[in-house]
This record gives C-alpha cells, sequence and structure tokens, in this order.
C-alpha cells in the first residue's frame, strides 16, 4: 500500500510538472481602439456617413425614370392572377407589354412606371424565389 501512496505522488508532481510548461505565456498589454486618432473617429455608423454614389455605376436621375422593370416566365393564369394579387397588396401595378424590340421579346408584363422606385431588387429576388420561373429585367422603356 505505501508503494501505491508514492506512486501516487510522483505522478501528481509528474503532472504539476507538465502542466505548469503548458501554462500560457502572460498576456501583453494591448492599447485601447477607442482613442481618436488626430480628432477624427475611425469607425463611423452607416447613418453618420454621408451617402456617396460610385462613379462607374452613376446614373442620372433621369436615367433612372427612363427604367422599367419586366416580368418574364409566368405563362399559367393562375400564377399571374397570384403574382398580380401580390404586386396589388404592395401597391405596384403591373401592365401588360407588346414590344417590337428583340431583345425584350420574351417579356410579356412590366411593372408601371410610378411604381419603380417601390419595385427594389430584394423585391423582384423575393417575388422571383416565391414564383417559379420568373424572370426581370431592367431596361429603357
Amino acid at each position: 500500500m505505501r508503494w501505491m501512496f508514492l506512486l501516487l505522488v510522483v505522478l501528481n508532481v509528474f503532472y504539476y510538472v507538465w502542466h505548469q510548461q503548458e501554462a500560457p505565456v502572460k498576456v501583453k498589454e494591448v492599447g485601447s481602439l477607442s482613442v481618436p486618432t488626430n480628432g477624427k473617429r475611425t469607425i463611423q455608423l452607416l447613418n453618420e456617413v454621408p451617402p456617396m454614389l460610385p462613379l462607374s455605376g452613376a446614373m442620372k436621375a433621369s436615367d433612372v425614370e427612363e427604367l422599367c422593370t419586366y416580368l418574364a416566365g409566368i405563362n399559367d393564369g393562375e400564377q399571374l392572377r397570384g403574382l398580380e394579387l401580390k404586386l396589388e397588396s404592395l401597391n405596384i401595378k403591373l401592365v401588360p407589354v407588346t414590344s417590337a424590340n428583340a431583345e425584350l421579346a420574351e417579356f410579356h408584363h412590366r411593372i408601371a412606371q410610378e411604381n419603380q422606385v417601390q419595385a427594389s431588387e430584394e423585391l423582384l429576388q423575393g417575388l422571383a424565389n416565391e414564383f417559379k420561373g420568373l424572370k426581370y429585367k431592367k431596361s429603357r422603356c
């Protein structure tokens, strides 16, 4: 029994030395990031920053007003009626289109000109996910 006790003591000493060698090094002091540099804050909220337009994609207001959103891919009357009801609930009017433009030949409906601002990209993507086969394209009216 005495040997068992001595074995446990030796194992405890071995474990203590081993554990001390793996102990983490002391943490260095790190300066605070909240200290302003040159009187200017480096981190700002998005609503505090003035909006900036990218130079390459900058469009005039008249160009935005001339864009229309064309919809295609819904041939089923039931799906079309569902899409119309969904858009009406959002106060967006759907207008049938007959276009001689070959690029827009497959697009049979467009969102009314006065509702272009309400038809955001997120809304259109959500509609495309909800109504299978729905495609949309923004092009000049």
